[in-house]
């Protein structure tokens, strides 16, 4: 049984069931904005990634006639919309799993591809933030997933270093890399965007399918 000092989670596609409503936002911002529209499997797999990075590729040529912030507020604004009229939940036993964390006195941050705020108001809605310690988006690092950066800047605001006794805890590739890249454990889960196939590319520590699986990697059940 392996006991951690933090598990550092990705938010959408780990803890919140946010896929539809990542790709229903897109969707209807790019076609606003008179994008090619892409599916919703083509967004899905790019979740990791910030729409910073993501937008301009999937867009195309069409992208550099419009403003940037202006499309990326749009998106943000339609999200936030879905979030508040309660279509975002957390998987189910997830918050089971933060409280268990708490409990042991295990601390829990977010390291997400979100800007920080629209991240806090998610956990908020999905009813998460009383468990978690510290939420870092991309808009507080200088070098966005899969460097790095948000969860060195997480464990830095928790007050703990990285190495093998942080666990982060992730459904994309990104998520993997970031982990492996700040010399953590890594855990991949597939009940998000990316499956075992794809998450083991990164050469995660571990993969978990279900809840239950992550619960008793972290050491919460036996």
């Amino acid at each position: 049984m392996q006991r951690f000092e933090a598990v550092i989670f990705d938010l959408d596609g780990t803890l919140v069931d946010s896929g539809s409503l990542v790709a229903q936002s897109a969707i209807e911002t790019f076609q606003h904005f008179k994008f090619p529209t892409p599916t919703k499997a083509e967004i899905i797999a790019y979740m990791g990634i910030p729409i910073e990075v993501y937008f301009p590729k999937l867009a195309g040529p069409a992208f550099e006639a419009h403003d940037a912030k202006a499309v990326f507020a749009d998106y943000r604004m339609r999200f936030k919309r879905l979030v508040e009229s309660g279509h975002l939940k957390a998987f189910d036993g997830i918050a089971d799993i933060l409280a268990a964390l708490k409990t042991r006195g295990i601390k829990t941050g977010v390291a997400t591809s979100k800007e920080t705020a629209p991240a806090v108001h998610s956990c908020e809605y999905a009813g998460l933030l009383p468990y978690l310690d510290a939420i870092v988006g991309s808009d507080l690092v200088k070098a966005y997933k899969p460097a790095p950066d948000t969860v060195l800047v997480c464990l830095e605001k928790i007050g703990l270093p990285s190495g093998p006794q942080v666990c982060v805890v992730g459904d994309a590739e990104a998520d993997m890399g970031m982990g492996s890249g700040a010399g953590a454990t890594t855990c991949g889960v597939t009940w998000g965007a990316h499956d075992a196939q794809r998450l083991a590319n990164q050469k995660p520590s571990h993969i978990v399918e279900t809840r239950d699986d992550l619960a008793r990697f972290l050491g919460i059940i036996p």
